[in-house]
């Protein structure tokens, strides 16, 4: 025979209740009856077989505590204990109730493939999940590779703080592609489905990859020392110069525009030619003797060149040295160069004064003729030929 009690506990909630891991939870009691009422009851609660209690304030018949940041299921309730001596009973206690927790996914492998582009010819590299930062090369595709302690429905990236990937799942593994092109921030999340939402995995691992270019090659040039310089009498120009690429040579190669007197309309295209092609070296020397003979050219002209490297990148890193001037002496160079010393000349023949007079004249000629037209023609590099050929005779004869 159970004596009559002066009131019930009663729980204001569902007995069984789930919860997510790390949430927090608001559990309420009151009191049926109407004599006596109580302005305390103790909740007695459980986690991981250890009993802990705290007195509960009666607030206008509500008895309330909040469980915060739970991590292990909850047994729960509340109990009067009767404070009279002789009484017909010693305690009233509400029934049990449940919090059921609802654990977030923890991930527990997390890798990253590092696929560089086909051109640098370099093996796919594996990081694993102990390195937080690692660098990329431009236009590489990384791929992320996600496992968790328990089955997920969803799992995605979080990029620079703004863009969402979702990554597809496999085999329990979920895994996506993404292309490197600058520096990225990549957050991880898997989540699990709970109550018509998504329960997130806490303190979402962030790693960094930082980008890094395909550097253009790097060009050293010996030779010619200066940069404007008088072309040789055999036409012929020495480079040597050093070629390197981080990656791979494709190219060497001079590029060249002739460049008029003044007086002569300049023709603005630009020339092109290949000195070597690479297939697998980072590092070259190059010895080039760049011959003018074949090209256009007349007294006074200067040839603008530079020298330029490519390398494997399909875009085409291109680099390129700075100009070089090489000069053909101008018909008054060539003149000057026969009169400059009077000294030297005053014992010569009458004819050979004679022959200087002509080849002058001839030389205004020409360059008046060429001032007319604006245009170097093959009949004025022919005059300019047989006058560069009549004055080497005539400084042959005067040395004898």
């Amino acid at each position: 025979f159970s004596p009559p009690l002066p009131f019930k506990i009663i729980s204001n909630q569902n007995s069984n209740l789930e919860i997510f891991e790390g949430g927090s939870k608001t559990v309420e009691f009151s009191i049926i009856g109407q004599h006596n009422l109580p302005n305390e009851l103790v909740l007695h609660f459980k986690q991981e077989n250890e009993i802990d209690s705290v007195l509960l304030k009666n607030n206008k018949n509500k008895f309330e505590h909040t469980f915060e940041d739970i991590r292990n299921d909850i047994e729960y309730w509340a109990s009067y204990k009767n404070t009279k001596i002789i009484s017909a009973w010693d305690v009233i206690e509400s029934s049990i109730n449940y919090l059921d927790l609802i654990k977030r996914p923890i991930l527990t492998d997390i890798n990253f493939e590092i696929n560089y582009p086909k051109y640098v010819k370099m093996d796919d590299k594996l990081i694993e999940s102990n390195t937080i930062q690692f660098q990329v090369l431009e236009n590489s595709y990384v791929k992320c590779m996600v496992k968790a302690n328990q089955k997920l429905n969803l799992a995605y990236l979080i990029i620079n703080n703004m863009d969402t990937l979702i990554l597809n799942e496999k085999n329990d593994i979920w895994e996506k592609d993404l292309k490197v092109e600058k520096d990225l921030k990549v957050e991880i999340m898997g989540a699990i489905s709970f109550k018509n939402e998504y329960l997130v995995n806490e303190n979402p691992p962030i790693y960094n990859l930082k980008a890094y270019k395909d550097l253009s090659p790097e060009i050293n040039v010996f030779k010619p020392q200066d940069n404007t310089f008088e072309i040789n009498e055999d036409g012929k120009i020495n480079l040597y110069f050093q070629l390197s690429d981080d990656f791979k040579l494709s190219e060497s190669s001079i590029e060249y525009s002739i460049v008029k007197p003044s007086y002569i309309e300049n023709d603005s295209s630009i020339n092109k030619i290949i000195i070597n092609n690479y297939n697998n070296d980072k590092f070259v020397n190059e010895n080039y003797i760049f011959n003018t003979n074949t090209l256009s050219i007349f007294p006074g002209d200067q040839i603008k060149f530079r020298i330029c490297a490519t390398d494997n990148n399909p875009n085409g890193k291109i680099s390129k040295s700075p100009y070089y001037y090489g000069v053909i002496p101008s018909f008054d160079d060539i003149l000057e160069s026969m009169i400059k010393n009077e000294e030297e000349i005053k014992d010569i023949s009458n004819d050979a004064l004679t022959q200087i007079n002509d080849l002058e004249k001839k030389l205004d000629d020409m360059k008046l003729d060429m001032l007319k037209s604006t245009d170097a023609t093959w009949e004025h590099q022919k005059q300019a030929e047989d006058a560069i050929t009549q004055m080497e005779s005539l400084f042959d004869e005067i040395e004898k």
